[in-house]
């Protein structure tokens, strides 16, 4: 292989490798977020009034969330292992892992109606201006999915 044909071959391989570490970079999920009800699909729930005050500090994360008028602090680390948490007088015990950059949070909760499961995926938008929560709820014979779209304050 010529010199002329081993730089560019390693300057290739540089450009691809910066461009794959950017790829799977992990946002940072900080902020305070805002529900915006028009852009978002509850499916069979009610609308709500939700901001997300998130504090993400390397595998911590810390959400203070306000739901029509209830608060409450959820602590969690990305790290694969269960987090207790509790909500509106409900118990949720969830995990946290990331795929790629999106955050993916696998909670359980115990309902009247039995074991509720819950996969949030958190993701932002290019110009980090939303948070996307795409949610699947497995409800007890009621299945359903929900889009819940933020705009940062």
């Amino acid at each position: 292989m010529s010199r002329r044909a081993r730089i560019l071959s390693t300057a290739a391989f540089a450009v691809l490798a910066v461009g794959t570490a950017r790829a799977q970079a992990v946002p940072n999920l900080s902020g305070t977020w805002k529900l915006d009800p028009a852009r978002s699909a509850f499916g069979p729930a009610p609308a709500q009034q939700r901001t997300e005050a998130i504090d993400h500090q390397g595998t911590k994360l810390v959400i203070e969330r306000t739901i029509d008028g209830t608060v409450g602090t959820l602590t969690y680390a990305v790290d694969g292992k269960p987090h207790q948490n509790s909500f509106g007088g409900g118990m949720s015990t969830s995990t946290l892992a990331w795929d790629g950059p999106v955050l993916v949070m696998t909670s359980e909760v115990q309902s009247p109606q039995g074991l509720v499961k819950i996969v949030d995926r958190f993701s932002l938008s290019e110009d980090g201006k939303h948070l996307t929560i795409a949610r699947a709820v497995d409800y007890p014979n009621q299945p359903f999915d929900q889009t819940l779209v933020f705009a940062k304050q």
